[in-house]
């Protein structure tokens, strides 16, 4: 209607599912808040509708229903709902691109975690047959006892922050506030894989020694 007087939490948008939540949100604030929704006379419409196209009566219901005309003028209303929906994309683009990133951390960080398989195989290949499963479990627990140290202490030594030019961080030991870093689970996987490998490097390094046997000299 020319009155626009209808709730912007009603209407659908110009652009579904980007601006019409913003403006949804800000109705909803003023409902808390107590503040009565604005409204728009024939003519405020008409300069609205005008800006925002004739046959895009949801877009100008929602603008009157959202800013003061009045104050603002057709103008500055329609370009404050208009900022406001590319700010909704932009916000969504924004956890699109958080979610993409922490996915390829996620990846990379099993990537590096199945090498352990190749390593396990490499040192297994170096020593007696009798000896496998005991390089096998060797490697396993490795991996277990880096995945404690490093939830425990290591990730706090490495990314703890701490004083500028410290040796080693001084906080997130446990894991106690990892929520608040960026990436913060995602990177904490990421660092652990590669102390787990690492660390099953070195180990596998003293796990030879078996080779063939030596053929027994006869005597001459």
């Amino acid at each position: 209607s020319a009155s626009g007087s209808t709730s912007a939490a009603r209407l659908p948008g110009a652009y579904p599912g980007y601006g019409v939540g913003l403006a949804q949100r800000r109705q909803l604030l003023r409902s808390i808040a107590g503040m009565a929704s604005y409204s728009c006379s024939s003519a405020e419409y008409a300069d609205v509708l005008s800006l925002v196209g004739s046959s895009n009566s949801a877009a100008a219901n929602a603008v009157c229903s959202t800013y003061d005309v009045a104050s603002l003028g057709a103008t500055g209303a329609t370009v404050a709902y208009t900022y406001s929906q590319v700010t909704g994309v932009e916000a969504d683009l924004g956890e699109t691109k958080y979610g993409l990133n922490t996915l390829m951390i996620v990846l990379g960080a099993y990537g590096v975690f199945a090498m352990q398989i190749g390593f396990a195989t490499f040192v297994a290949g170096a020593v007696r047959s009798k000896n496998i499963a005991s390089v096998l479990l060797k490697s396993t627990v490795d991996t277990g006892v880096t995945a404690i140290m490093w939830y425990t202490v290591g990730y706090a030594f490495q990314a703890g922050g701490g004083d500028a030019g410290g040796f080693i961080g001084s906080q997130y030991f446990a894991l106690d506030g990892i929520v608040t870093r960026p990436y913060g689970w995602a990177n904490v996987v990421w660092t652990w894989v590669f102390c787990a490998a690492s660390t099953t490097i070195m180990a596998g390094g003293g796990g030879g020694g078996g080779g063939e046997k030596k053929r027994k000299k006869t005597r001459g």
